[in-house]
C-alpha cells in the first residue's frame, strides 16, 4: 500500500529532527516506527494499562495523553488476540504518594508479565 500525506513545513521539520535522532535512513522507518509505538499503546489502553513517561531522578510519572486513546475501551483479555510480547523492565521508585501509585502500577504490569494475571483497569 502506499500512503501519501500532506504535511505542514512545521512537521516536516519535525519529521526530519526525529529521523536524525532516531538514527534512521528514511521518513518511512519513523512512520514505521510510529505506528508501531501507537499500536502497542492502544493494546495497552484495552488491557487497562495507562502509557506512563517515568522520572526515576525527580521521583516523577507522567501520563501520555493523546485524545485519540481516549475511546479505547479496556477489554478482558480474552477478547484481545494474543501476541508475542517484549517484557520492559522498570525499576520501582522508592517514596512518595506518586511513586506508590507508580509501584503499584509497575508490580502489577510485572505480576502480568510473568504469570499472566490481569491488571486491573483504570478507573
Amino acid at each position: 500500500m502506499r500512503i501519501q500525506l500532506v504535511v505542514s513545513e512545521a512537521q516536516q521539520s519535525m519529521i526530519e529532527a526525529l529521523r536524525k535522532q532516531m538514527g534512521v535512513a528514511t521518513v518511512k522507518e519513523v512512520f514505521n516506527n510510529a505506528l508501531t509505538l501507537l499500536n502497542w499503546a492502544v493494546r495497552q489502553r484495552q488491557e487497562g494499562s495507562a502509557i506512563c513517561a517515568i522520572n526515576e531522578s525527580k521521583n516523577v510519572y507522567k501520563e501520555l495523553q493523546i485524545p485519540a486513546l481516549d475511546f479505547c475501551t479496556y477489554q478482558p483479555m480474552e477478547a484481545i488476540p494474543a501476541k508475542t510480547e517484549q517484557t520492559i523492565s522498570v525499576p520501582m521508585v522508592a517514596n512518595g504518594d506518586m511513586a506508590s501509585e507508580m509501584n503499584e502500577r509497575v508490580a502489577h504490569e510485572a505480576a502480568k508479565a510473568t504469570h499472566g494475571t490481569s491488571v486491573r483497569p483504570r478507573s
